[in-house]
C-alpha cells in the first residue's frame, strides 16, 4: 500500500514566513484556509504534513498574482539554499561541481527527498552542454492535475541558474496526468 504524499513542515513554515514578507501577504493569507495555516503553524519543523497543504499554499500565492508568484517561488528557493534544510547539500555541491547548473540539477532528487515524501521521484539527464532534462515521475494525482503546483516547481528550479550565476531557467515541456509525469527542461548560458 502506498503512503500518502507528505511535505516537511519546515518547508511550509518557510513558505508562510516568506509570504508574510511580501506586500501581498494579507491577500495571500486570505486565500489560505484557516485550517491549513493552523496545521502549518502548529507543527514542529521536522513533522511531515499532508501534501495537500503545500498545494493549498501554492494555489493561494498564484491566485494573488501569477507573475509575482513566479518571482516568489524562484526567490524563495534561492533563499532556501542557505537555509537549514539545504545548506549542507549546497556547500557540498559547490565543492564538488562548482557552479554548473547541469551538475546542480543532479542534486535536485536529494533536496526533494528532504522536503517531500511519496510525492514523486526525479530522473535527470543532460542532453546538451547547456541543457538538462528533468522528469518528475510518480506524482500524486492531485499534484499533476494542479497547473499552479507544477509551475511553482519549474519556477523554483529556475533558482539553479541564480545559484550558478548564469542566465536561464526551466520550461515545463509536458505534463501527463495519466502517467503522473511532468517533463521539464533546464537551459542556461553565460556561466560566469
Amino acid at each position: 500500500m502506498n503512503s500518502p504524499p507528505q511535505v516537511r513542515a519546515r518547508h511550509l513554515k518557510s513558505l508562510v514566513a516568506a509570504i508574510d514578507r511580501t506586500t501581498a501577504a494579507s491577500l495571500v493569507r486570505s486565500r489560505i484556509e484557516p485550517a491549513v495555516l493552523a496545521a502549518t503553524e502548529g507543527a514542529s519543523s521536522i513533522d511531515w504534513l499532508p501534501f495537500e497543504l503545500d498545494l493549498a499554499i501554492t494555489r493561494a500565492v498564484y491566485l494573488a498574482g501569477p507573475t509575482q508568484a513566479d518571482a516568489f517561488f524562484r526567490a524563495h528557493t534561492g533563499d532556501s539554499f542557505s537555509g537549514p534544510l539545504l545548506q549542507g547539500i549546497v556547500g557540498a555541491g559547490v565543492r564538488l561541481f562548482g557552479l554548473d547548473p547541469g551538475s546542480w540539477a543532479r542534486w535536485v532528487p536529494r533536496g526533494w527527498s528532504l522536503v517531500f515524501r511519496d510525492a514523486g521521484q526525479w530522473s535527470i539527464s543532460a542532453s546538451k552542454e547547456s541543457e538538462c532534462h528533468l522528469a518528475l515521475l510518480d506524482l500524486p494525482p492531485m499534484a499533476v492535475e494542479d497547473s499552479f503546483w507544477i509551475r511553482s516547481v519549474a519556477r523554483s528550479l529556475d533558482s539553479l541558474c541564480d545559484l550558478a550565476k548564469c542566465t536561464g531557467g526551466v520550461e515545463v515541456v509536458t505534463v501527463d496526468p495519466v502517467s503522473r509525469r511532468a517533463e521539464l527542461l533546464l537551459h542556461w548560458s553565460s556561466v560566469e
